[in-house]
């Protein structure tokens, strides 16, 4: 990749992201079942053909079947945010959108958790094993 397209992936992802986010502020994508949905991330391949769009929710932890909803509602929305990101992107083709869901902040919190158990069970033993 030459110089003036290095880095143009990550440009164009940030700047979805940043329009994705404010259809969703600006209430534009109608469907109820994303009411509350955050761009976390999006990832675009180097050749422009694909964007992953991470998806999670304000509310934080969410069950599997709205997150299943969230996801198929903003699938539904897809054509008309490509539509509206094809006014805003400035390139030849807008790429054709992939919506996940993040679970980068799930695993993390579950880490977190089991690495505060080791914690606690660490100071139990050194509490026994000084008295």
């Amino acid at each position: 990749m030459g110089a003036s397209g290095a880095g143009r992936d990550k440009r164009i992802a940030e700047r979805i992201r940043a329009d994705v986010m404010d259809l969703l502020l600006r209430g534009a994508i109608r469907d109820p079942d994303v009411q509350g949905a955050v761009v976390s991330a999006v990832d675009v391949t180097s050749d422009l053909s694909v964007a992953r769009v991470w998806l999670r929710a304000l509310e934080g932890d969410v069950d599997a079947a709205r997150r299943k909803r969230l996801v198929s509602a903003m699938k539904r929305a897809g054509g008309f945010i490509r539509r509206e990101l094809g006014r805003t992107l400035q390139v030849r083709r807008v790429p054709e959108l992939r919506f996940e869901w993040d679970e980068g902040a799930d695993r993390a919190a579950r880490v977190e958790a089991l690495l505060d158990e080791i914690a606690i069970e660490q100071r139990a033993r050194k509490e026994d094993g000084e008295s």
